[in-house]
């Protein structure tokens, strides 16, 4: 991720809701690596990714929900460079407020940030419909998003030329 980010390749980043949680048998989280366990039970981070103006931020933290099960809270793109992180959190609370003050049968399928830079490689959409969105309606929204994508000699088009996360 980090070699695309550095060649400004284009990126979709597509986000479902404001917080994740997944829940995980006590005996994986036992098995999993030492610094992995380490950083889910003491909430130390596990990554150099976060930046000294937001502080450490956690793999994910762990709150017990009975003896086989614990929940794992993963923080939002915590895998991204602090300012695309923030512009990232930030599309998010602006969606939120979006689906707040808007029917939800007037809300499109998927919500993209409005006007980021024009010379951004990395745009932000919120998956609004339940269910996984298709290959093509993914494309179409890389090929409206991305119009440079497919302008470019000799390169593919779409998904080929783009990582969706």
């Amino acid at each position: 991720m980090d070699e695309q980010l550095a060649r400004r390749a284009p990126l979709l980043v597509v986000l479902d809701a404001p917080e994740a949680t997944v829940p995980v048998l006590s005996e994986e989280l036992a098995r999993a690596p030492r610094r992995v366990y380490a950083a889910l039970t003491r909430e130390e981070p596990m990554t150099a990714s976060a930046s000294a103006s937001t502080g450490p931020a956690p793999l994910c933290a762990t709150s017990p929900r009975g003896e086989e099960v614990t929940d794992l809270r993963v923080p939002l793109l915590d895998w991204l460079p602090g300012p695309l992180r923030r512009r990232g959190l930030d599309f998010l609370a602006e969606s939120e407020e979006a689906l707040a003050r808007t029917p939800r049968a007037l809300l499109p399928a998927l919500l993209t940030e409005e006007d980021p830079a024009p010379s951004t490689s990395v745009r932000f959409a919120r998956r609004l419909l339940p269910g996984a969105l298709s290959e093509a309606c993914l494309a179409a929204a890389v090929r409206h998003l991305f119009p440079a994508v497919r302008n470019e000699p000799g390169q593919p088009a779409g998904p080929a030329r783009l990582n969706c996360a």
